[in-house]
Formats: C-alpha cells, sequence, structure tokens
C-alpha cells in the first residue's frame, strides 16, 4: 500500500508541475529568430534526406556482407532505422535533461523556469530546429516514398510532428514546455531500433545468448518505455493542460492524432506480445 501511496503523491506532483509551470512560459520569439531558424531546419533536412540517398554506398564501404546478405525489404528500411536511431539519441536525452532541470527548478520553488534552457531548444542552433530537419528530410527521403507505395502512416506521424514542432517554435504557454515531454519519449524507439539492427546484423547467424539475450532485454524495454512514456506520461501531459491547449485551434488535434498513433501502435505491440510474430523469414520477405 505504502508504494501505490508513493506512486500516487509521485504522480500527482509531476501533473501538478505540468499545469502550474506553464504559466510562466514565454519563449519570447522575434521576427528576426524566424529566418536563421528555418534556414538551420533547411540544413539538417538536406543533411537527412541526402544521407538516405547516400546510405547504401556509405554502408556497402563499411559493411558490405552484412549489407548483401540483407533482404530487399531490409535494406530499404535501414536507413531510417540508423538515422532516426541517431536523431532520438540526440534528441531524447536532451529533453529528459530540460524536464530534469524544470523539475529541480519547479520543487525549490514552483514560480522559477529555467528561461535560458527554453531560449536554446528554440532558438536557430537548439535542438528543436534539427528536430525538425530530421522530420522534414526523413520525409523526404523516405517516408514519401513509402506513401506512394500505400504505407502512409508514419509520413502522416511525421507532417503532424513538423506542423507541432514548428508552432512550438512560435508558440508561448503549455506547448513550449509541451514538446520535451512528447519529444523525450522517442527513448523507446532507441530499444527498438537498436534490437531492429542487432537483428539485421546477426541475420543467418546463430544467435549466441548474449545476442539473444541483448535482444530480448531491448524488446522488452521498448514495450515497457513505450506504454510509460508514450501512453501514461504523454496522455498526462495532455490531458493535464487540455483547456489551454483548446486555444490552438486544429493543433490541438494535431497533438491528439499523433497521441491516437501512440495508442494503435501500443496496439499492435500488445497483439504481437499476445499471438507471437510469424517466422523470420515469413517476416523479412526477400
Amino acid at each position: 500500500m505504502s508504494i501505490i501511496t508513493a506512486a500516487s503523491g509521485l504522480f500527482n506532483q509531476y501533473t501538478e508541475f505540468i499545469q502550474k509551470a506553464y504559466v510562466y512560459v514565454d519563449p519570447q520569439v522575434n521576427d528576426d529568430s524566424v529566418v536563421p531558424f528555418l534556414c538551420c531546419v533547411a540544413l539538417w533536412a538536406a543533411v537527412t534526406a541526402t544521407l538516405h540517398f547516400l546510405f547504401k554506398d556509405i554502408v556497402l564501404s563499411i559493411a558490405p556482407e552484412f549489407y548483401s546478405n540483407l533482404p530487399a525489404r531490409k535494406k530499404d528500411e535501414l536507413p531510417t532505422y540508423i538515422l532516426s536511431t541517431f536523431h532520438h539519441l540526440v534528441v531524447a536525452p536532451y529533453f529528459f535533461f530540460v524536464i530534469v532541470s524544470d523539475l529541480y527548478l519547479y520543487f525549490q520553488s514552483p514560480q522559477a523556469f529555467p528561461e535560458d534552457h527554453y531560449r536554446l531548444v528554440y532558438s536557430s542552433t537548439g535542438v528543436i530546429p534539427f528536430s525538425l530537419g530530421f522530420f522534414v528530410g526523413d520525409t523526404l527521403g523516405y517516408h514519401l516514398k513509402k506513401a506512394f507505395e500505400g504505407q502512409y502512416i508514419y509520413m502522416v506521424h511525421h507532417i503532424l510532428t513538423i506542423a507541432l514542432l514548428y508552432r512550438g517554435f512560435t508558440a508561448s504557454g503549455p506547448v513550449v514546455q509541451l514538446l520535451p515531454h512528447l519529444l523525450a519519449t522517442e527513448i523507446s524507439t532507441i530499444c527498438f531500433n537498436v534490437a531492429w539492427v542487432a537483428r539485421a546484423w546477426n541475420r543467418g547467424k546463430p544467435a549466441t545468448p548474449i545476442m539473444q539475450f541483448g535482444i530480448n532485454f531491448l524488446e522488452q524495454s521498448f514495450a515497457i518505455a513505450f506504454f510509460f512514456l508514450r501512453i501514461v506520461n504523454a496522455s498526462t501531459a495532455l490531458l493535464s493542460v487540455r483547456e489551454y491547449l483548446l486555444s490552438y485551434g486544429v493543433y490541438y488535434y494535431f497533438i491528439l492524432s499523433v497521441l491516437g498513433l501512440q495508442y494503435y501502435w501500443f496496439f499492435l505491440i500488445l497483439k504481437s506480445v499476445l499471438f507471437g510474430r510469424r517466422k523470420k523469414e515469413q517476416a523479412d520477405p526477400e
């Protein structure tokens, strides 16, 4: 009972932090900052899209045997898994640091707000333009093509995310602090991507006990982190400031759509856990 009470108390403190801390937010965006911001977004988008197009040659020069042994579908998916992992390794830890900084100052003084952190996050050299550029480049370099093949769900996710990230740059109030709580959830995807790459690397080879343990651990960590970060945390963060977000009009429904995708993907995770996977040969057609 004491564990439940402690967890409930922590949960209440967290929602109280989200609801109150937003009142003091003002990113102080001005017209002079828009052009550098968009230039930085364009730069990172160009880098990401270019890496998509050059990825095959890069991998062939580094690990030709590994790449040659991959089935066609995995060859096609490999660039987006690698590039998104790099993006998440930059974004997720940084936003966890921002959230912890907020919490530390908030528990010291409820009216404290780490203004310097957010000026950096939303500046032309900050994490938001880097992340926004990645989503634009990943869309142009991979998901646009997949949408024409009928696989459009990730492109929808990327477009909604791009809209929210840009709105966060021009917004004041809850959206500014809300974005770190949403983007920090990408840490769950790191577990999934690394497990995917490990399985691809080990394809056609007898898995060692350590390798199999590592893959199983990553996949289980992904499912657990997905639930707590994307379902519990993201839902809590959004619902805590729902009344304020309604003033953002269509962007509020963009946020709900992104959250809805998380519930859909969690349903697929549960389906995989409950009913198992197909054999690897069936899951990885040539």
